[in-house]
């Protein structure tokens, strides 16, 4: 007996917003996820099926070959931490721009429904228009340019998420709050503080992609070639941010804020291009999702 459920090859599945992804909305999709070889695959392995990318495009084409895949969403990237002196560009281009376009092309020739691609605030660095902040950002929008191709060469509905910061639980990342628990015990010099950033909840963040895969259903030549992006409520200064974050912790960190000089290119203000999400909004203040955080890490 098949499966009314929608099937989503989910890439990007073993991190941050792809744990969740799966941890959250298995219920409701058959989810696929293409990991790669060296994934550590054993807090989703049981919730969704597994197959492995062996840096070929072969073993792409033989998830679409064993799975009648409805729509992709995209999430894998490789993402530099600022601490990074020397980027590796060679994988860089791989995980960004040739693992992707494997994705599109197989799409393309499979007739598949749609593809949600996850795009980047760092992209538009102070800007209304596109402004890498870094290489990593430069790879994204290449790799946008690309999917636009696809869109005219394809009926298939290619469209974008555009995430801001976030944070919640299931984030092995090396994100602000993970960083900050250092600043517990260690010094952690940081900048001044005075950019503003605009935080959402992981599972805000979730709730806009299965809000968007439904939007798809329902109006597909709406949800074509646009960037939906996901503005929060409450954008603060970072060192607003900190400070309500201590707050909730009942703990001072230990930050020499202004230790840091600002980094070239570093965004003072999150972009305000892209559409809004139809049905979408913030629903997790900033210091509900402070006191969930915190009881995560206590637990």
């Amino acid at each position: 007996m098949s499966s009314s459920k929608l099937k989503i090859l989910l890439t990007g599945a073993t991190g941050f917003v792809g744990t969740n992804f799966v941890l959250n909305l298995h219920n409701k999709y058959e989810i696929i996820a293409l990991v790669r070889q060296s994934s550590d695959v054993s807090k989703i392995d049981k919730f969704c099926k597994i197959y492995r990318y062996d840096e070929s495009i072969e073993s792409i084409q033989r998830v679409f070959e064993n799975e009648k895949i409805d729509g992709v969403v995209h999430l894998a990237s490789l993402v530099p931490t600022s601490s990074s002196k020397d980027i590796k560009i060679n994988e860089l281009i791989s995980s960004n721009i040739l693992f992707g376009t494997y994705l599109l092309e197989l799409c393309g020739k499979n007739k598949i429904n749609f593809f949600i691609n996850t795009a980047t605030m760092t992209s538009y660095c102070n800007s209304l228009s596109y402004r890498p902040s870094s290489l990593y950002a430069a790879s994204k929008k290449a790799f946008e340019d690309i999917m636009k191709y696809y869109s005219l060469a394809y009926d298939s509905i290619f469209t974008s998420l555009l995430l801001y910061n976030i944070y919640g639980n299931n984030d092995n990342s090396t994100r602000l709050f993970n960083i900050l628990q250092r600043a517990t015990n260690e010094e952690l010099k940081m900048s001044d503080g005075s950019q503003i950033v605009d935080y959402s909840h992981i599972l805000d963040v979730i709730n806009a992609f299965d809000i968007l895969i439904k939007l798809i259903q329902e109006k597909p030549n709406f949800c074509k070639d646009k960037i939906f992006s996901l503005k929060g409520k409450e954008r603060k200064s970072l060192k607003e941010v900190v400070e309500l974050y201590e707050k909730i912790l009942a703990k001072k960190l230990n930050i020499k804020w202004g230790a840091r000089a600002k980094r070239e290119l570093e965004i003072n203000l999150p972009w305000e291009g892209g559409e809004s999400l139809p049905g979408w909004e913030q629903k997790i203040s900033l210091e509900e999702g402070f006191r969930m955080l915190v009881r995560d890490m206590q637990d």
